[in-house]
């Protein structure tokens, strides 16, 4: 759910300006986003990963039964990504008994051309918009 800097500083019963500072604050940090048309706020993939591991979200309950079942089958490690801006964040890792780990990649970010779910969750995407995601050098 969206909600406007005034509604959350009625909220929390402070002034508007401190409410907008503690955003970006929190917005630089990942832990929420402004959507772009409308300038409202809601959870950021950031915190939404870090209460994964505390709680029950949505998205990663839905896909951990389909990611072990893709691991059972395959024989290698999952790994459940979302889109972050120009970035691919991992916000789910199934770990498969077959396969040499490398390390944890939850809760990490990478630009969406230097990670083969990035390029994947880029796979449709319109060339402009591929080209303005991946102006960035892994």
């Amino acid at each position: 759910m969206d909600h406007s800097v005034s509604d959350l500083a009625r909220e929390v019963g402070r002034e508007r300006s401190q409410v907008s500072r503690m955003l970006k604050a929190l917005e630089r940090g990942g832990l929420v986003e402004q959507a772009p048309e409308s300038k409202r706020y809601r959870l950021g993939w950031s915190l939404l990963v870090l209460a994964t591991g505390a709680g029950d979200i949505p998205l990663p309950r839905a896909a951990r039964p389909v990611l072990q079942t893709l691991v059972s089958r395959v024989g290698e490690v999952a790994l459940l990504s979302v889109q972050q801006g120009n970035r691919s964040l991992t916000v789910l890792r199934e770990e498969s008994h077959q396969s040499l780990r490398a390390g944890g990649w939850v809760g990490r970010s990478s630009p969406m051309h230097c990670t083969a779910s990035g390029r994947a969750l880029l796979f449709d995407s319109a060339d402009e918009l591929v080209e303005a995601l991946t102006a960035e050098d892994c």
